[in-house]
């Protein structure tokens, strides 16, 4: 090779070693993630909006055309993080960045000049450096915000399903009263709308989480093979409602304990297991659940009926109802239990 075309060559390479490769030792670099930092900036956009709220909440005069609210007099951000803490645009709309996410649950924060919370609402699974737009914080986001920090045991999918009952409309007015009538304090800490959510948290019943539980309560009684065969249909069938019926609808209680002791009887079960993969209430008392089935089991010794061994997804997924008897939610209708369904 010629010496000149050599020494060009290890010349470039210097250059880019020294650069970065590709080209330009600023390409790769930012202000929002810098060399040497994982974290990256999640930007979360939205609109505040109330339908009336008190000048003294809002800590200024309203807009000279009318009674239009002046938004930019009031200032959003995450809380527990003042970095960022970020003015609202004139009409509610808001745009902040967040450098560090500790936890994929995020509370929002509104905040009077006072300093004070006013509005909130909380936003699940945010993940780094996923933007989130379309937030919409209100009366109703509050609502829920003030529900869910009350009692860890209520899920958003429980509250809207609760969303026709008269306590939920009183926390409701209660947020609705405060924005309106009060001239200072925090809402998440006022004693009215604490009463409310207290009285909704008492004569209410959630769902998901106690479903959730009840599954997995009916997992660890199927796949129990230590204990006796009544012992496990007991447990199990603590999860049933005496009202129980079929996929076709009739009342089938006992044939489903017959169907559950004759299995029990005749395999091992090795995994049963339950995944809950949508709830919907149909009313404030009953829910359907779409629920993933997993079915793996081997015939015990001395067993010469049914498969020898046998692993299965009921599809399509079942939706099984559950219905609240005034102490817990029971299993309803829909549960999959005859070999015509099940197979084993």
């Amino acid at each position: 090779m010629n010496k000149k075309i050599f020494s060009l060559i290890i010349f470039g390479i210097g250059i880019l070693f020294l650069t970065g490769c590709g080209g330009g030792g600023d390409s790769d670099s930012d202000s929002t993630n810098p060399v040497g930092n994982n974290s990256t900036t999640t930007t979360i956009s939205g609109t505040v909006a109330v339908p009336e709220i008190n000048d003294g909440l809002l800590g200024s005069v309203r807009k000279a055309a009318g009674s239009a609210i002046d938004y930019s007099k009031l200032k959003i951000q995450v809380s527990g993080d003042s970095s960022t803490l970020t003015k609202l645009s004139l009409d509610g709309t808001f745009s902040i960045g967040i450098t560090t996410l500790a936890t994929n649950s995020l509370v929002l924060e509104i905040k009077n000049t006072a300093g004070n919370t006013i509005l909130g609402k909380k936003l699940f699974n945010v993940v780094s450096g996923v933007n989130v737009s379309s937030v919409q914080v209100d009366a109703t986001s509050t609502a829920v915000l003030k529900i869910l920090g009350t009692s860890s045991t209520w899920t958003e999918s429980d509250i809207s399903g609760q969303n026709a009952t008269t306590q939920y409309s009183n926390v409701m007015t209660a947020v609705l009263n405060f924005l309106k009538n009060t001239t200072g304090g925090d809402v998440l800490t006022d004693s009215t709308v604490g009463g409310a959510v207290t009285t909704f948290i008492l004569d209410l019943q959630p769902g998901e989480k106690m479903i959730r539980e009840a599954y997995a309560a009916m997992k660890a009684a199927l796949e129990n093979n230590s204990l006796s065969a009544d012992e496990r249909l007991q447990a199990f069938m603590a999860n049933v409602s005496p009202d129980f019926k079929d996929i076709a609808g009739t009342p089938n209680y006992a044939e489903l304990q017959s169907s559950t002791l004759s299995r029990f009887q005749r395999y091992q079960i090795n995994s049963y297991s339950f995944e809950p993969k949508s709830v919907t209430y149909i009313s404030s008392d009953t829910i359907q659940v779409v629920t993933g089935m997993f079915i793996d089991v081997t015939r015990l010794p001395g067993v010469t009926t049914g498969y020898s061994a046998l692993s299965l997804s009921v599809l399509p997924d079942p939706t099984i109802i559950w219905k609240y008897n005034g102490t817990k939610w029971l299993i309803l209708q829909g549960l999959p239990y005859k070999s015509s369904e099940i197979t084993i």
